[in-house]
C-alpha cells in the first residue's frame, strides 16, 4: 500500500504525517466520528488514552492502556458491539472486537499482510509477530516473553517480581529480583551483579562475576549524587568522582 500520494498531495501528506508523529494525533477512532470512551463515571476519555503503538524487543504493537474504558455512542451512550478497522500511519491495519463497549480481541497486519499481533482480552493471552513472521513477543496475565528472532530462544522473561535474561544459546545470563526497596541483579550462579534502589534514591553497587565490587555511589531524586568510585576487577580503586 502506497503510504503518502502522488502529485499536489505529496507535500501535503508529509506534513500530515510529521505533525501526526509530533503532536500525537490519533487514529483509533477517526473513522468513527459517533463513537467515544467513557470511564467508570461516564466522563469522556480520548482515544489515546485507552491504546497506544509501543516498540519492545525489534517489534512495533499496541498496548491497550485501560481495557476497562467503554466504547459509546456519543448520541445516547449505548454501549457499541463490533469491529473497528482503521490504518496507523496509513500502513498498520487495525482491527479491535468490542461487546458491549470493552475491547475483546485486538490485532494489526504488517502492510505485507503479516499478522502483527493478536491480543485476546478474554484469555489474557497476546503474540506479537515481525514483518517476516517471526515470533518477537508473547504474554499472559503472569509473565512477558521476548524470544530471539532468530533462534526462536527466550531471550527475556518477565515476571511480577522477576526479570531473567538468557543468552543466544537460551541459558541464564543474569536475573533481577525486585522488591519495595530495590531492583537487585544476580548473576546465573546467584552471586550478586548490582543493586538500585526503587524510587531513584539510596546506594548504587555492581560487581564484577567474581565478587569484588566494580562501582558504589548514590542517586538522590533519580540523580547520580554524592561520592561514586570505580574499582577493577581485583579491587583497587581506579576513579573517583564527586557529583
Amino acid at each position: 500500500m502506497k503510504r503518502f500520494v502522488l502529485g499536489v498531495l505529496l507535500i501535503g501528506t508529509l506534513v500530515s504525517a510529521c505533525k501526526e508523529r509530533t503532536t500525537g494525533a490519533y487514529f483509533f477512532l477517526k473513522e468513527y466520528p459517533e463513537l467515544t470512551f467513557l470511564d467508570k463515571v461516564q466522563g469522556v476519555i480520548p482515544a489515546q488514552l485507552f491504546i497506544k503503538r509501543t516498540n519492545a524487543n525489534g517489534a512495533t504493537y499496541y498496548e491497550v492502556q485501560d481495557p476497562g474504558l467503554r466504547l459509546v455512542y456519543k448520541k445516547d451512550k449505548q454501549p457499541y458491539s463490533g469491529y473497528i478497522r482503521t490504518y496507523d500511519w496509513d500502513v498498520y491495519n487495525v482491527e479491535a472486537v468490542f461487546r458491549d463497549g470493552y475491547i475483546q480481541r485486538l490485532r494489526f497486519w504488517h502492510p505485507n499482510r503479516q499478522l502483527g499481533m493478536d491480543a485476546d482480552f478474554i484469555k489474557d493471552f497476546g503474540q506479537v509477530w515481525s514483518f517476516n513472521g517471526k515470533l518477537l513477543v508473547e504474554w499472559t496475565s503472569s509473565q512477558t516473553i521476548y524470544r530471539n528472532s532468530l533462534t526462536n530462544k527466550i531471550k527475556e522473561l518477565h515476571e511480577d517480581s522477576v526479570s531473567t535474561y538468557f543468552d543466544k544459546h537460551g541459558e541464564i545470563r543474569w536475573y533481577t529480583v525486585r522488591s519495595d526497596s530495590a531492583s537487585t541483579s544476580y548473576f546465573s550462579d546467584g552471586t550478586k551483579r548490582s543493586v538500585f534502589p526503587k524510587g531513584g534514591n539510596g546506594e548504587v553497587k555492581r560487581w564484577y562475576k567474581n565478587g569484588n565490587l566494580a562501582v558504589k555511589g548514590e542517586f538522590k531524586n533519580g540523580e547520580i549524587s554524592g561520592t561514586w568510585i570505580e574499582y577493577d576487577s581485583t579491587g583497587n580503586e581506579v576513579k573517583r568522582e564527586i557529583h
